[in-house]
């Protein structure tokens, strides 16, 4: 609610007295307060302030196995908090058995790098085992961000229904895939190995044309397909391309030596001219004098 609606047609000092609780209630001071700022009153803990965790848990363990459920963990919570608290929830548990013990409770999980899956289902909200836009779009703020990830989600949306399977989802950037994800990814017939359309999933067009036509390289075989070990020669060799791309060869540390000496060079001859010139202007001028 905003200001206004908070006062609700409050005056005199009566409303003076309601605009500074409206202050001291709105955390992030932006003259809006949410619910759950509403639910805090205004109270921020000191650094002094430890909660009572064991309470906290013992509360929440309904059904008394020294271990919290989901459903256990997300109790209470106020709607517009709950999508934060499920993520909170997955990244507390460390050993990903979809229950909390005491200690990952107490611990969160700060700083944790969760696994493909359980990246997932932290933002399966709704529990349909599918990633809407707006579920793969969770906790990201910044515009350039938000853009970049629009375009991720519709480049790997592979067949087009509007929701990313784990299947879809293993493949972006943000589960971290490695070699194997993307091998398994893209084998879309699940039969072991890629043909040129599968290989080419999840690219823009510009970098799908390249390796389109580098297919037939990596094909050893030529069976029209890459298998895995095909696949893992090919990544090697990428890798090997993309390492002397970025390193000089003996021939350009070369040239680079003989075009910095012959800098130096110049340089050197020029301060040696600088010098000169001074000397030569002094004698003429001398012998300038002499004559008249």
């Amino acid at each position: 609610m905003d200001i206004s609606e908070y006062l609700a047609g409050s005056i005199g000092k009566v409303a003076d007295a309601k605009d500074k609780e409206f202050t001291k209630w709105d955390l992030d001071k932006d003259r809006r307060l949410t619910f759950e700022e509403f639910r805090k009153r205004g109270f921020v803990p000191s650094k002094n302030h430890k909660p009572n965790h064991k309470l906290e848990f013992k509360r929440r363990d309904r059904n008394r196995d020294q271990k919290l459920s989901l459903q256990e963990f997300m109790l209470k919570v106020p709607p517009d908090a709950l999508k934060w608290r499920r993520m909170a929830f997955f990244r507390a548990d460390l050993n990903e058995d979809l229950s909390l013990t005491f200690e990952e409770y107490v611990d969160r999980g700060t700083g944790r790098l969760l696994s493909p899956q359980y990246l997932f289902f932290q933002r399966d909200f709704n529990d349909d085992e599918a990633l809407s836009e707006e579920e793969f779009l969770a906790g990201i703020k910044k515009k350039e961000q938000i853009q970049r990830a629009q375009s991720l989600f519709a480049l790997h949306d592979y067949n087009s229904d509007g929701t990313l399977t784990f299947k879809e989802y293993r493949v972006t950037p943000y589960a971290r895939p490695d070699l194997q994800a993307h091998f398994v990814g893209r084998d879309q017939d699940e039969n072991n190995m890629l043909d040129v359309r599968e290989l080419t999933l999840f690219y823009p067009p510009r970098a799908s044309n390249w390796m389109s036509k580098s297919f037939r390289q990596f094909d050893t075989n030529n069976d029209q397909f890459l298998d895995w070990e095909e696949y893992q020669a090919r990544d090697i060799e990428l890798k090997r391309r993309r390492k002397l791309a970025n390193s000089w060869s003996m021939e350009e540390w070369l040239t680079a030596s003989i075009l910095l000496v012959d800098g130096l060079l110049v340089l050197v001859f020029v301060f040696w001219l600088g010098k000169r010139q001074p000397k030569t202007s002094t004698k003429e001028s001398k012998t300038f004098v002499a004559h008249s």
